[in-house]
Order: structure tokens, then C-alpha cells, then sequence
């Protein structure tokens, strides 16, 4: 699941970064959570290894359909509230807070790592050279 946290650090990276280089022209950067959606089969060919030791009935509260899975999407895609702005973490049709860093990190916050201007230009630096860009 390590991966999995990464890939979401790095998403909301881009997207913050997007909206500090292009937020002058318009172009926002928004990142989301749709939420803990088991419906859509995307881990039917994961190998079940990477689940041992994941307690897959404490997320079940949290579980979503996939139709509320995309709602916050939607609603990122649309909502007047948010025109003109970026650089934030939305989840469950609205803007994140930050953690509580004192206790365990919930379905619409998020942790203190998740802003990193200098990192977040990193990733964007390196991103260019692995594409050949750069």
C-alpha cells in the first residue's frame, strides 16, 4: 500500500504545481479523494500478497458507490466555488483540512507532507527528464 500512498502524494503534487505555474493563464491544478470504492475491480488482478496484513473491513464504513465515487469529481469539474482556484485536496464534495497531527489521518484530510512546494517542483523537474522534455 506504500505505492498506492505515493502515487496519491505524487498526484497531488502535480496538481499543486500545475496551479503555481499556470494558475496566471487560467489553468488550475485540483486533486482529489473519490473515496474507498470496491465496486470497480480494479485490484481483480493485484496479487493477494499485497493485501496480507490489510484489514480490508475497517475501510467498509468508508465504502462508497461508484456512482458517489464520482461525485466529487463531478462537483470539482463544476462547482462555481471553486472557479478560479487550485492547488487544493478535495474530498467527499469539498476542500480538505489538514490532519489532525495528533491523530489518525481521516477520508477528508490530509497530511502535513501533502504540501511540499520544493518537492513538488522536484517531482515536476524530474517528470520532465523522464519524458524527455527537459
Amino acid at each position: 500500500m506504500a505505492g498506492y500512498g505515493a502515487s496519491k502524494t505524487a498526484n497531488i503534487w502535480f496538481a499543486n504545481d500545475i496551479d503555481r505555474r499556470y494558475a496566471g493563464q487560467g489553468l488550475h491544478g485540483l486533486s482529489l479523494h473519490p473515496g474507498v470504492i470496491m465496486a470497480t475491480g480494479l485490484t481483480r488482478q493485484t496479487d493477494p500478497k499485497a493485501f496480507e496484513g490489510f484489514d480490508i473491513s475497517q475501510w467498509a464504513p468508508l465504502e462508497k458507490s461508484v456512482e458517489q465515487g464520482a461525485a466529487t469529481q463531478m462537483w470539482a469539474a463544476t462547482a462555481k466555488a471553486l472557479e478560479g482556484k487550485g492547488g487544493v485536496y478535495l474530498a467527499d464534495c469539498g476542500v480538505a483540512v489538514p490532519a489532525d497531527p495528533n491523530g489518525q489521518i481521516g477520508a477528508n484530510d490530509f497530511s502535513d507532507w501533502a504540501y511540499d512546494e520544493e518537492k513538488e517542483k522536484k517531482l515536476w523537474e524530474y517528470s520532465e527528464k523522464a519524458v524527455g522534455v527537459a
